[in-house]
C-alpha cells in the first residue's frame, strides 16, 4: 500500500499528516507557528514535525511515495511567491528544498487549492464536474476544480 505525507503550512499552523490516499489517516501532527521566527522557523521546523508523524505511524521516510504541501499563500509550483502572513517566504524554491530535504518527490500547491482539489475527490464534490471551494482562516481563499484538474487561476499556482 502506497502512503503520502502531506503537509500544511498556514499562517498560524504547521501540520503533518501520513495517508493512503483517502482511505486510511496513519498519523496527524500539528505545532502553532512562531510567526516572529519567519519563514526560516518553519523551515527549520517541519523535519522534526515529520519526523514526529512518521514515528506516530510506524514508518520512515522510506515508506513514503511523496510528499504533497499544501501553502498559505501563492505558489508556482517549485516556489512559494511571497507569504502574506509569515515574513521569509519571497520566491523560496520550497519543492526543491524539500524535496532535497526528505530525499522524496514534492508537489507544491496553495493550500486552498490542495482543499478543493480533497473535496473534489473525497468529499462534498465528488461526483461533480466543478466545484468551487472557499476557506476563511487567517487568511481567505479559493480554489477552483474543473474535470479534476485544479485552475492555475491567473498565472499562480
Amino acid at each position: 500500500m502506497a502512503f503520502a505525507l502531506g503537509i500544511e503550512i498556514g499562517g498560524t499552523k504547521l501540520q503533518a499528516g501520513i495517508g493512503d490516499g483517502g482511505k486510511e489517516l496513519k498519523a496527524l501532527v500539528r505545532r502553532p507557528i512562531d510567526v516572529r521566527k519567519g519563514g526560516a522557523g518553519i523551515r527549520e521546523a517541519i523535519p522534526g514535525l515529520v519526523e514526529e508523524a512518521l514515528k506516530s505511524a510506524g514508518m520512515s521516510t522510506s515508506d513514503l511515495s511523496g510528499v504533497g504541501v499544501g501553502f498559505g499563500g501563492p505558489v508556482d509550483g517549485e516556489k512559494v511567491l511571497v507569504s502574506h502572513q509569515v515574513e521569509g517566504w519571497q520566491d523560496f524554491p520550497f519543492r526543491s528544498w524539500l524535496s532535497e530535504t526528505l530525499k522524496r518527490p514534492v508537489i507544491l500547491q496553495n493550500d486552498c487549492k490542495a482543499a478543493a482539489l480533497a473535496e473534489y475527490t473525497l468529499g462534498a464534490g465528488v461526483g461533480c464536474r466543478r466545484i468551487f471551494y472557499v476557506t476563511i482562516g487567517s487568511g481567505i481563499g479559493g480554489g477552483l476544480v474543473v474535470d479534476g484538474k485544479v485552475d492555475a487561476g491567473q498565472g499562480l499556482g
